[in-house]
């Protein structure tokens, strides 16, 4: 069968859903998506390795 593929982000990447785009997208550290109507971004990865600071908006 072998072995699955690794899910998520990289490590140094943030991964954000859309429900409205239904979509997923990659970011730098500490950066939003563009917040283009509808600004519905919700962050799915987690702060580890960086300053566990709130993205700004």
């Amino acid at each position: 069968m072998g072995t699955a593929a690794e899910a998520g982000a990289p490590a140094d990447r943030w991964e954000w859903f859309s429900p409205s785009r239904g979509r997923v997208v990659t970011t730098e550290p500490k950066q939003r998506p563009p917040a283009d109507p509808p600004d519905d971004w919700t962050l799915l990865t987690e702060a580890a390795g960086t300053d566990a600071e709130s993205p700004p908006s």
